[in-house]
């Protein structure tokens, strides 16, 4: 007989409490440390690609190796942004895996209230096509009810040559995708594409049946980031183009939203062109286009920052940034880019990578800036400047108390990289 009955009640109530509480937290108790960083198994080249979130998690969608040496199989995580633990609900204990034979990377995720649109590429023809996958947010597993193409997949050769996707972004209705196209096997185009966010297919509408393509220098022409401009029914597209492999400039579009024309009011009949070196990342508020990359005017390996700042309407650029709507930087002695901004209220955030270590090191490197005058904000990390680990910062997004950032580092030594996630005070 036991003497204690209340105790024991207690007990089981205190018990039962906190398994539900694990089972609440997807049966975790302990949290990793920040930052958090991934090799699976097998693998020696894991790198990381695009980040999305939403009020509770992070997605992050990258590749690994784990199937072989030369076999890089897609990997998406969900994660939780208060800790970082996996989300063991989402794929396979928080892990979504495509492996589909050869080298396979996504470089862009989009997000609505119940689903991730993964765009990337794969090469089960020999060369590059444009893959585009839908997947449940909540379980990770691709949407087949209402079909989404071919079982939840997108896949599209267009050009017969190396055909990569680089950036995606949504409205209420649609899927917008942007990347590069095979001409030859030595020149690309601009590709902008539209798809239902329903059933995959081309929204006839915009451009030729879906499509817009921009076909500009005759050598190497990427678009590399878009941004929706809904109060201007607007995309604005972002990357560059080059006449040869050494005369490489920064190219931005304007383009209408319905059926892919060139907004004629921005820059020149909707293009601003101009600027050595390659544009890789966009951002908006109310009244300005921020785009970010990098500028290869003062030498082909010397490369810096460079950040500028447009007028949404005539493309002007907004002199009061910086100097003259730029501002450049040149932290290192060799090749510095960056590869993702933010803006979150008055700051801008910029991350990618600098070459301050030298010997042919990189690492990472983020910066917050004032997003009216473009000056650094000393507050912020070391006078504005957050530097980490070796490798490369690729992706970056904003919670409402921290920033996520995602690349890759190369601690496993002798040419190996695996995932790494940072999550930074604002």
């Amino acid at each position: 007989m036991n003497k204690y009955p209340i105790l024991a009640v207690s007990l089981f109530l205190l018990t039962y409490i906190f398994l539900a509480s694990c089972r609440n937290n997807d049966a975790k108790t302990t949290a990793p440390t920040w930052p958090i960083t991934v090799n699976p198994p097998s693998s020696t080249h894991a790198r990381t690609y695009a980040l999305a979130s939403d009020a509770s998690s992070l997605y992050i969608a990258g590749n690994d190796n784990g199937p072989g040496a030369s076999n890089y199989e897609w990997r998406t995580e969900k994660r939780r942004l208060s800790d970082g633990q996996l989300i063991t609900d989402f794929g396979i204990n928080g892990v979504a895996l495509s492996p589909l034979g050869g080298a396979n990377a996504p470089s862009a995720i989009a997000s609505d209230s119940t689903s991730l649109y993964i765009a990337g590429y794969d090469t089960r023809y020999g060369n590059a096509e444009w893959r585009i996958e839908k997947r449940s947010l909540s379980t990770g597993k691709p949407v087949t009810s209402p079909l989404f193409g071919t079982s939840g997949v997108v896949a599209d050769n267009p050009g017969g040559f190396n055909d990569i996707p680089y950036a995606a972004a949504l409205d209420s209705t649609a899927l917008y995708v942007a990347g590069m196209e095979g001409v030859s096997s030595a020149d690309t185009q601009w590709r902008i594409v539209k798809r239902s966010l329903t059933d995959g297919s081309l929204i006839a509408a915009f451009g030729t049946n879906g499509v817009v393509t921009s076909t500009t220098g005759s050598n190497t022409n990427e678009a590399r980031a878009l941004v929706i401009d809904l109060a201007e029914s607007a995309l604005y597209i972002v990357g560059f183009e080059s006449a040869t492999a050494a005369d490489t400039q920064w190219r931005i579009e304007k383009r209408n939203l319905l059926d892919g024309q060139l907004v004629t009011a921005f820059g020149t009949n909707g293009v601003i062109t101009g600027g050595p070196g390659k544009a890789f990342a966009a951002a908006l508020d109310s009244t300005a286009l921020y785009v970010a990359g990098y500028d290869s005017g003062i030498g082909a390996v010397d490369t810096q920052w460079k950040i500028a700042k447009y007028d949404l309407t005539s493309g002007a650029a907004v002199a009061a940034f910086g100097t003259n709507g730029v501002v450049a930087g040149n932290p290192g002695a060799a090749g510095d880019a960056i590869n993702a901004i933010v803006i979150d209220g008055a700051g801008l955030y910029a991350a990618g990578y600098d070459s301050v270590p030298g010997n042919g090191d990189t690492a990472w490197r983020l910066e917050k800036r004032n997003a009216t005058t473009g000056a650094l904000i000393p507050a912020f990390a070391a006078n504005g400047v957050y530097r980490s680990s070796s490798g490369e910062a690729s992706a970056l997004t904003s919670g409402a108390a921290a920033l996520y950032m995602a690349g890759y580092d190369t601690e496993p030594g002798n040419n190996g990289t695996e995932w790494r996630i940072e999550k930074i005070a604002k």
